[in-house]
């Protein structure tokens, strides 16, 4: 790595030195301004900040020699490439790339006109006019078909693909980025190449094809290593992390992400470094290292506050007010959401203006001159009025900003309020899943009761026969193996109510009336009571856990007394759903009231009632002397 890394300062140094002796002559022709551009280009790959620092230098010797048109050409050209993709000035980068192509167009279609419509679309894709991206990539694809140069023609499919990633598009984007392997793959282009099988491995992690993203950032990653090419080695670790880190494999994802924040920080690449600092800071908080994860996040922070980057800025300050909600700090929470809000508003503000400004621009590159020409006659017109509107303009402004500071500060307190609302919120959401986590242990608590106090009894009763099976009076083994298989057979059916009903989180009507059925075909097959059991279910619906349990003990306890001490001839049944209320009947023509004064606090009423009041079901009870008993339970159901 030594060597390695001397080399390239070697290379670096070369190309900076050749590019002072060429400005150090006071070289103006057309091969010394290929020259320089050439170099500069070249270095960009190596080291962004001198890259920067040269490109600059390269735009005011230009500007010394305004009789070479060609040679402020190329200016423009580094300069537009340069604020693209190391200064971020996306308003700049229109301004020196429009200045190029006025200049390249009047020449015969050559690189230059190519190179320079491809940075135009790099501006128009980050300012969202997809639609100007697409049609001044076609005009750069075009030129590079007839010039037929592979390196030309694959840069354009790229920002094709780029075109379509952005608009969300990206089955088309993947397409697009294959034809541009195909078209390299024979070329020998190896950085070119490598840089096409990242993209394609990016396409196909949008489309969450993984292992495809896998496949072809591998490619990619050992065409980067075979030239040495660091930049494009980070970009692979980088991209290998981040899919871990949407598969939620943070674990996985944080060895890579450390090998490219480690080549990113000695290439000095801050915007990319950026990412690299935010995906650290999801795999830590995914692994519920918070500290590490902010850590990172105002790493992150730093670096794009340093470099005057909005947007990074925002997208780091939402990262870490995620973190915090997660972490339940939300106080810190509603800070860094509030300067999310705030930058976020500033950023679409400043696309939107940038948009409409490039937007008037690219429509003067044909109509420019004309354009001048009216607004020239329209500004002395209005000069005059200009003058005389003066001081109504100064009192208008300052009757603006008033009304300017009371909206703001209504917004501010609007949204404050809304902070306390959202926090309230979630302090009430985190209140009810506490409820709900303690109402599901009390019913585990419970069903683990009724397993032992039924299924628990029952096999001590079995164990207990087990004592007598072996006695030589053949009526009485008779018995004793009548009551094992009885027993048996109410564990077996015990155990399967107990699964049925904790095994789903929702149970539909019809099964749990189908399962009602089978309880009541059970337990009265040996007695000589008529069952008649009816259903209406105009329309199936769900019932939640809790409810079905509560809704089948109540049911189970009705029918169980009614078999044990009604003494009735006939049992009926009758379970109807119609919309919103769910009503089962139950109705016997046993020795009626009797019953009731006999218990009036029995075990099995209580359990009724609490069951009823856990799950909002009402349960009415009517029955005369002589008469019989009437159960009604009902309940209203909200879709």
């Amino acid at each position: 790595m030594t060597g390695t890394g001397c080399t390239a300062c070697a290379q670096e140094n070369k190309y900076v030195q050749s590019f002072r002796q060429l400005t150090g002559r006071s070289c103006t022709d057309r091969t010394c301004a290929d020259s320089m551009f050439r170099l500069l280009y070249i270095l960009s790959y190596e080291e962004e900040a001198i890259t920067d620092s040269l490109s600059r230098r390269f735009t005011a010797y230009a500007a010394q020699f305004k009789q070479h048109p060609y040679l402020m050409a190329k200016a423009s050209l580094m300069g537009a490439y340069t604020n693209c993709y190391i200064r971020n000035d996306l308003p700049a980068a229109f301004k020196d790339a429009t200045a190029a192509i006025r200049f390249f167009e009047k020449e015969p279609a050559g690189k230059d006109l190519c190179f320079a419509y491809q940075l135009l679309s790099y501006v128009y894709q980050s300012t969202n006019n997809f639609k100007l991206a697409h049609e001044t990539n076609l005009k750069a694809l075009k030129i590079a078909r007839q010039l037929d140069i592979p390196v030309l023609i694959a840069n354009s499919y790229n920002d094709l693909g780029i075109d379509y990633n952005q608009e969300k598009k990206y089955d088309k984007a993947k397409q697009v980025f294959l034809n541009t392997v195909t078209l390299l793959e024979p070329s020998g282009d190896t950085a070119t190449l490598a840089q096409a099988y990242l993209n394609v491995a990016t396409a196909c992690r949008n489309l969450e094809e993984y292992d495809s993203a896998f496949y072809y950032n591998e490619k990619g990653l050992k065409l980067a290593e075979q030239i040495n090419h660091r930049s494009y080695i980070a970009y692979a670790y980088n991209d290998i992390g981040s899919f871990y880190v949407f598969r939620k494999q943070y674990a996985l994802a944080v060895p890579y992400l450390e090998k490219a924040k480690a080549i990113r920080e000695a290439l000095n690449e801050p915007n990319e470094l950026f990412w690299t600092y935010i995906f650290m800071g999801d795999s830590y908080t995914g692994m519920h290292q918070h500290s590490l994860g902010k850590q990172f996040y105002h790493k992150a922070i730093q670096l794009a506050a340093s470099k005057e980057n909005t947007p990074q800025l925002y997208e780091a300050c939402l990262r870490l007010s995620a973190m915090y909600a997660g972490m339940h700090q939300f106080d810190s929470a509603y800070i860094y959401n509030n300067r999310y809000s705030l930058l976020k508003d500033s950023v679409m503000q400043a696309k939107k203006d940038l948009a409409a400004d490039i937007f008037i621009a690219s429509y003067e590159l044909g109509e420019k001159e004309q354009q001048i020409q009216l607004l020239d006659e329209e500004m002395k017109n209005s000069r005059m009025k200009l003058q005389q509107q003066r001081l109504l303009l100064i009192f208008s402004l300052f009757i603006a900003l008033v009304l300017l500071a009371v909206i703001l500060l209504a917004r501010k307190l609007k949204k404050q309020q809304f902070g306390r609302l959202l926090l309230e919120k979630q302090l009430t959401e985190e209140s009810a899943k506490r409820v709900a986590e303690e109402n599901l242990r009390k019913e585990k608590e419970r069903i683990a009761g009724d397993l032992h106090d039924n299924v628990g009894s029952q096999l001590s009763f079995i164990i207990h026969s087990l004592d007598g099976i072996n006695q030589d009076n053949a009526e009485k083994r008779a018995v004793i193996t009548q009551n094992i298989t009885r027993s048996v057979r109410s564990v077996i059916r015990n155990l399967r109510e107990t699964i049925w009903l904790i095994s789903d989180s929702n149970t539909r009507l019809q099964d749990f009336s189908d399962k009602l059925k089978v309880f009541v075909r059970d337990l009265f097959r040996l007695s000589d009571i008529k069952i008649d059991f009816t259903e209406n279910i105009q329309e199936d619906t769900e019932l939640n856990s809790l409810l079905s349990l509560n809704l089948y003990r109540i049911c189970q306890e009705i029918l169980t007394n009614a078999f044990k001490h009604s003494q009735a001839q006939n049992v009926r049944i009758n379970l109807s759903f119609d919309k919103h209320t769910l009503s089962i009947k139950i109705t016997d023509d046993g020795i009626g009231c009797r019953l009731a004064n006999t218990h009036p606090e029995g075990y099995g009423l209580r359990n009724i009632h609490k069951r009823a009041q856990e799950s909002d079901i009402t349960v009415a009870c009517t029955s005369a002397i002589e008469g019989g008993t009437e159960y009604v339970v009902s309940i209203t159901i909200n879709s």
